[in-house]
């Protein structure tokens, strides 16, 4: 099947940082007076979760205060007619929305402020500019639905938060439902839908249906499906007709998607993958893949169980995997490069701080792990160490965080019908 080329990873890493099980070895052997094995001392879940409360704090102190740090901006295409458009996790997850734009021309400074408004809000005629956004479900809905298409318009300045750091639990291998191309859906109740080749599916199958395409209002769903011939079947309770004419392309999924894993050593960093995989993988909710540099490729998958003997992770029954990221993800396993699971709907192998905040890190989890193993409550000496670290924590991240920076002023331009958003320039 065709796949569209990989969007940019938005995701800069900075030079030198290093992965979780760098990091907690490092601590684990300050914790000790003599040699030490990965086997001896706290289990790796124990110290992922110790660093990650490091993290957390270093967040609450830096957003304490009215500053800049951690700005980062997300661009999304816009297409004609279509009014909702996936939000990335690193944007859900973030603390909040500073400002989101539509670029309407080609330059940087032609843009319109939109304004966030109700879902009862919105307007329902067809426009070049909209004007407002609301968020549903997940989704951003700009108002009214632009009728033209331009890359990279819709813009959103959002406070980033921090991944959680996890060790790597396995390499995936592929996707093992079958998936495929759809060539149409039609304009029916039930809906209709033909894919590009023969899809081996069976009635009572349940089938999501991923992709930017018409009518948008099935772009991630699922549906159980009664199958027609090897190249139709029809969604069971979908009514599409008086929706708007089949366009796009969307990709259909056998549901629920399940993923397999190997856990291949290639070098002495892969050797804990099973057993990191087998001690927790069926104990929790959410994973994300991640590359061989932490860089995110799918966020957020929620999974129903791991199997592992068949070495098998099946997802939430009704998942759809977002199409950017399943572009990614494609493009990734098409190249024979390496995709890790993490446990987590937002996390990563390594850390996003430079060395010398990494270093403190370390510090601070020393602290916390010669307090665990003590067994007794926190002397007023202990704790006044622990903050005395994060304060500095605090100030290296600060001082060495990348930002992009917000609009430096915004002129209000309205128009009597009070439809349109402020215009502004950087």
């Amino acid at each position: 099947m065709t796949l569209p080329a990989p969007p940019p990873n938005p995701t800069v890493y900075m030079q030198g940082t290093r992965r979780l099980d760098e990091i907690a070895a490092n601590a684990r052997q300050l914790c000790y007076q003599e040699d030490y094995s990965f086997t001896e001392g706290w289990n790796d879940n124990t110290v992922a979760e110790i660093a990650n409360l490091g993290l957390n704090q270093i967040y609450d102190r830096i957003t304490q205060i009215n500053q800049v740090a951690n700005i980062q901006e997300y661009r999304q295409d816009v297409l004609a007619g279509i009014q909702e458009y996936d939000i990335p996790q690193d944007v859900k997850m973030g603390i909040q929305a500073m400002d989101v734009r539509y670029l309407y021309g080609p330059q940087d400074w032609q843009f319109v402020t939109l304004q966030q408004t109700g879902i009862q809000d919105r307007f329902g005629y067809p426009t070049n500019i909209p004007s407002t956004y609301c968020i549903r479900n997940g989704k951003m809905l700009l108002s009214p639905t632009p009728n033209i298409s331009r890359n990279g318009s819709l813009i959103v300045n959002y406070q980033k938060r921090m991944r959680s750091l996890d060790y790597r639990r396995g390499k995936v291998t592929n996707i093992t439902s079958p998936f495929g191309n759809v060539v149409n859906i039609s304009n029916a109740n039930p809906a209709v839908v033909t894919t590009e080749f023969a899809h081996g599916l069976t009635t009572g199958m349940k089938v999501g249906l991923g992709g930017v395409f018409q009518p948008d209002f099935l772009i991630n769903t699922t549906s159980i499906i009664t199958v027609l011939s090897p190249t139709t079947f029809s969604l069971n309770g979908v009514d599409t007709s008086v929706s708007n004419p089949f366009s796009g392309a969307p990709i259909w999924y056998q549901n629920p998607v399940q993923f397999t894993l190997n856990f291949t050593v290639s070098s002495q960093k892969d050797v804990n993958l099973k057993a990191n995989a087998d001690s927790i993988l069926d104990k929790v909710d959410w994973i994300t893949f991640v590359d061989r540099n932490g860089s995110p490729i799918i966020d957020a998958i929620p999974i129903n169980s791991y199997n592992m003997l068949s070495q098998v992770i099946t997802c939430d029954s009704n998942y759809v995997i977002p199409f950017p990221s399943w572009s990614v993800f494609q493009a990734i396993i098409n190249n024979m490069d390496t995709v890790y699971v993490v446990t987590g709907d937002y996390a990563s192998t390594h850390s996003e701080l430079d060395r010398q905040t990494e270093d403190l890190l370390v510090e601070y989890m020393v602290l916390r792990l010669l307090r665990l193993q003590s067994a007794a409550e926190p002397t007023k000496d202990q704790l006044y160490a622990e903050t005395q670290v994060m304060d500095r924590l605090a100030t290296a991240y600060r001082r060495y965080r990348p930002s992009v920076n917000k609009i430096q002023f915004q002129t209000t331009q309205r128009s009597n019908f009070g439809y349109m958003g402020g215009r502004g320039a950087y």
